[in-house]
């Protein structure tokens, strides 16, 4: 940068900080510094944002400037067809060179990649013949759609499905397929129920509710379940013993063998023999069973290995069968009191489709069609507005807005909303005469508030009240005098008028207007760690530790604190809408500059700048 670009561009940051305000014929001469709106906004930004929002003469300024970092007509078509000549398929083409693909879309130069093969099909390509070839590949629906899946999607949207599909096995058998010899026949591949539940979960259905279950499983070997258990030992050539319980017997010796601790360990140093006593027994009898089988081995002279008092039931099974959830829904009488009881039983009924048989006892807190017309205005009477009624009685609620009973079943409610259209400005106006500030006005008006803020009304309606926010330039020096005569330390002075206080401050008037209060230094060294983090425990926000206790805001900065301190002092993190325009006018008002506003009152400033108050907020402040 030369001498005179480096003198120009210290002038006009500094004229953005300290000058006067930006003029539209100052504007402009800033403007013909720079090349591009980009360099102008970054070295200018003062003067960019004036054009921008309070002149709106952006593009008369920059009129001169170029648009863009390159050459105008960078892609031209010889450029991006010696690109595309490159590639070998198109979607190469747009992985490899994004900017020519879309250079050539947006003018429309789809010529200059026609050579290239594309994995998408063209619109229209999935014909009838081409479906039918396509479908000829696969034995099932299912491996059809997994395997080509826009010639499915194509026939099943055209209607062609059952056609192109007519020689593959349908995989979903017909109603009334599943009769006792085939479920006989079926059970016999299996070793357990499980297996045989977890691969022909229809067939075994069928057999549950037809009541076939045991006879067709009496081959399997019985596991147990919650309410049966078997008893098992390991026998140690050391004479030692462990006697437990059981569901499964494959399972449990496993998780010995798999498991690094107590049994585990010894399995794996001293050999052993793994006794099964194959019978099953209720919880409660096994447990008794458990404790005369461990007496037994004790008389015996065999040293016992168990460390818990016997009887202890060992692992759940993981999954629950279609007769456990059947015994244990009979028990109950209502759809609500087994799903609080056992709600992953009620889930897996459901899942598996059991849930309709096993419920046909059960009450229903609510019937299909109970909900008439009738029946939601008894009940709509009970509330008097429509967020109570939705909030104690969901279901009602729901059922008369879906049926569109709403409104009948609340007329004699008060409609917390107001209709669109409702705030008139005389409605507005009569409104605001309830309040004496702005802030009362927002607080408990906030819908005719923002429609009068909206509107352009906000002054005229709001012309009686008392305006907390003091006028630019209220304070002077002798009004800063005057009111910090009332306090004793600069502490309370600025805890007490912050906006006297920064004004004294950001002027040069503190040390003057303060004279007389005293300043209570500490002694050196008096700020260690646990004083500061002591004295900012006791205030609210990091804000107010920094206010009042600047010495110890230095200590800590020198002591490496600052990160602790946000965890010691409270957060005063607002709730969503709290500042509203007055606020931020009001907290805007404390400070100088903007720098010294987004820097002391950030959460002011993103809502001043989301709403776009900013300029009017900031007026008053120096540039």
């Amino acid at each position: 940068m030369t001498t005179q670009r480096f003198s120009l561009h210290i002038r006009s940051m500094s004229k953005k900080k300290y000058g006067p305000p930006w003029t539209p014929e100052a504007v402009a001469a800033e403007a013909k510094l720079y090349k591009t709106r980009t360099e102008f906004q970054k070295k200018a930004y003062g003067a960019y944002e004036a054009a921008l929002r309070r002149y709106h003469i952006l593009d008369e300024v920059c009129a001169h400037m170029t648009k863009g970092n390159g050459p105008k007509r960078h892609w031209t078509r010889e450029r991006i067809q010696a690109l595309a000549a490159q590639c070998e398929t198109y979607e190469e083409f747009g992985t490899k060179h994004p900017l020519a693909r879309s250079a050539m879309q947006k003018n429309k130069w789809y010529d200059l990649a026609e050579h290239l093969p594309r994995k998408q099909r063209p619109p229209g390509y999935w014909t009838i013949g081409r479906v039918r070839d396509e479908a000829a590949k696969y034995q099932t629906r299912t491996a059809f759609m997994k395997g080509s899946g826009a010639a499915y999607t194509a026939a099943h949207k055209s209607g062609w499905l059952d056609d192109v599909c007519s020689p593959m096995e349908y995989l979903q058998r017909p109603a009334g397929y599943w009769t006792k010899e085939r479920v006989a026949e079926e059970a016999k591949k299996y070793s357990t129920r499980t297996e045989f539940m977890e691969a022909k979960g229809a067939g075994y259905t069928i057999a549950a509710k037809n009541g076939w279950l045991d006879e067709v499983c009496a081959h399997m070997e019985k596991k147990g379940s919650q309410y049966e258990r078997a008893i098992y030992a390991f026998e140690f050539e050391d004479k030692s013993v462990y006697v437990g319980l059981t569901f499964d017997y494959d399972v449990r010796l496993n998780e010995h063998r798999t498991q690094n601790k107590h049994i585990g360990k010894k399995l794996k140093n001293v050999p052993a023999k793994y006794v099964r006593f194959n019978k099953w027994m209720a919880l409660n009898e096994a447990g008794a069973e458990e404790a005369r089988i461990i007496e037994s081995y004790r008389e015996r002279g065999w040293n016992i290995l168990n460390r818990m008092k016997a009887g202890g039931l060992g692992s759940r099974p993981k999954k629950w069968s279609y007769e456990e959830i059947d015994k244990l829904a009979a028990g109950f009488d209502t759809v609500k009191a087994f799903k609080n009881a056992y709600p992953s039983a009620h889930t897996v009924a459901c899942k598996h489709g059991w849930w309709p048989d096993m419920s046909q006892h059960m009450l229903r807190a609510v019937e299909h069609g109970k909900w008439t017309l009738d029946a939601l205005k008894e009940e709509a009477a009970k509330y008097s507005s429509r967020r109570e009624f939705e909030k104690k009685n969901s279901g009602a609620y729901h059922a008369a807005r879906k049926k569109g009973w709403l409104d009948q079943a609340c007329g004699h409610m008060d409609y917390l909303v107001s209709p669109s259209g409702y705030w008139t400005k005389e409605r507005v106006n009569d409104e605001a005469l309830k309040y004496q500030t702005r802030s009362e006005f927002s607080k408990g008006a906030r819908a005719a508030y923002q429609k009068a803020f909206k509107q352009g009304w906000l002054d005229e309606v709001c012309e009686h009240m008392e305006r907390l926010v003091k006028p630019v330039g209220y304070w002077t020096r002798e009004r800063i005098e005057k009111e910090a005569k009332k306090y004793s330390t600069r502490g309370e002075f600025a805890k007490a008028n912050p906006s006297a206080y920064n004004r004294a401050r950001n002027n040069g008037w503190l040390d003057d207007v303060c004279g007389h209060m005293g300043r209570l230094r500490k002694p050196p060294g008096y700020w260690t760690r646990e004083k500061v983090l002591e004295t900012a425990a006791q205030c609210s926000s990091l804000k107010e530790f920094r206010e009042l206790h600047s010495a110890a805001q230095d200590a800590a900065h020198r002591l490496g604190l600052l990160s602790e301190l946000r965890s010691v002092v409270k957060g005063d993190k607002r709730p969503n809408g709290w500042w509203t325009f007055e606020r931020v006018a009001e907290e805007a008002a404390k400070y100088g500059t903007r720098k010294e506003f987004e820097r002391s009152a950030p959460g002011a400033c993103s809502a001043a700048r989301k709403h776009g108050w900013m300029d009017t907020v900031c007026a008053h402040m120096r540039r």
